[in-house]
């Protein structure tokens, strides 16, 4: 029996499992991943620089990466380090992938929303990493919508998408529940044109940019409709929508252009009886209302450093929208051992009464240290059993 998807579905649906529930967006913190086995997005970047000595070698890598079978191998080595660990949820990604891409240099790579991404080394623990940042969009040329039309569209349906899920499903068995994950409308439009373009052509060309949104929408509902076709519980959705004071778009505009989108996929998915979590960053308060009205089941990560104070929005939304969160990465990764447990324990205390709680920090970054971690970890198992008692 799996008893992960029980305690996740009966905390999800607001009524107390067995125990508080446990997930993880991705850790990227080198000691956690050396103790628990895990691999890196650094990863990538090595098989990059073997491959960029071999004629054609990036198009190998592309090849390579969208065939189901090395799908599946990745999937597997990635999960097992969750399965491991003992957590209850986990997501695979079913988008961003290399079904479409473009490698501009040996060490920057084009996924397939059109987003540019650069690899940087940076220190974790005592490893160096090579890490993926964000640099601009494929799309930001002199004639961006022309550039996106030339690129043309994504394809649902592409057998990545299920050999991702199904790679997945072998890798957990019974012991979690797996919810594939895809990438929202806001940021899959403004990061493939850029943030100063998208602007632009908000003001000049609103029509083009409701299109690219509508086309993103379109393309979202269709994977989730695949992944409930095969037997998905639900969807994980990221789209960082705030920054540390509030929205990054205009509430109009969210509602405009946004909303539409959310409720789309919200009533596909629920038409499955099925759940959808968004995660985003940032400041959310004055759009919260409308994720709530648009049919999102749950909200990760509360992130306290843009004052999202999950302790109160357990009292003022606690019987609307699950919460999954917050245990701070400064916490984990600066705090000391009575910290983390005390803050690990107040989340408990205070959020998991009723249901309606995951447990979750807001990120693992590379800045967390493993003893932290592992006392986080320890409190959330060993404090998390209904009735809550703390």
């Amino acid at each position: 029996m799996n008893f992960a998807k029980q305690r996740v579905l009966s905390t999800l649906n607001h009524e107390e499992p067995d125990r508080v529930p446990l997930f993880e967006v991705g850790i990227d913190s080198a000691p956690v991943l050396e103790k628990y086995g895990g691999r890196s997005m650094g990863d990538l970047i090595n098989a990059l620089k073997i491959l960029r000595f071999i004629i054609g070698g990036h198009k190998l890598f592309g090849y390579i990466s969208n065939k189901p079978y090395f799908i599946k191998k990745a999937v597997k080595s990635a999960l097992g380090m969750f399965k491991r660990i003992g957590y209850d949820l986990v997501s695979v990604p079913c988008a961003g992938l290399f079904t479409k891409y473009k490698f501009p240099k040996w060490n920057c790579y084009v996924e397939e929303y059109g987003k540019r991404y650069k690899f940087a080394k940076i220190m974790s623990g005592d490893k160096e990493l090579n890490i993926p940042y964000y640099e601009g969009g494929y799309f930001d040329t002199e004639d961006p919508a022309a550039a996106y039309e030339k690129w043309g569209p994504l394809d649902p349906d592409h057998p990545a998408r299920r050999g991702a899920y199904e790679g997945a499903i072998e890798a957990v068995g019974d012991e979690m529940i797996v919810f594939p994950s895809v990438l929202g409308p806001f940021e899959t439009t403004w990061q493939a044109f850029g943030f100063n373009t998208f602007v632009r052509l908000l003001y000049q060309k609103p029509s083009f940019i409701e299109r690219v949104f509508k086309d993103r929408g379109d393309f979202i509902v269709a994977v989730a409709e695949n992944m409930m076709n095969l037997g998905a519980e639900g969807i994980f959705m990221l789209d960082d929508l705030g920054h540390k004071t509030g929205p990054l778009l205009s509430p109009i505009y969210f509602r405009k252009y946004i909303v539409p989108e959310l409720k789309r996929l919200a009533a596909k998915v629920h038409s499955y009886n099925g759940k959808v979590i968004l995660h985003s960053d940032g400041n959310l308060y004055p759009i919260l209302d409308d994720i709530i009205n648009a049919g999102i089941d749950a909200l990760n990560p509360w992130e306290s450093t843009a004052n999202m104070d999950i302790f109160k929005a357990k009292e003022d939304y606690g019987e609307k929208i699950s919460l999954i969160g917050n245990v701070p990465v400064e916490l984990l990764s600066h705090g000391t051992l009575q910290d983390v447990e005390d803050y690990a324990k107040k989340l408990i205390r205070i959020c998991a009464p009723g249901g309606g709680y995951i447990f979750s920090a807001t990120n693992l970054t590379y800045s967390v240290t493993l003893p932290n971690y592992e006392k986080m970890i320890e409190t959330a198992k060993k404090c998390g059993t209904y009735p809550i008692n703390l």
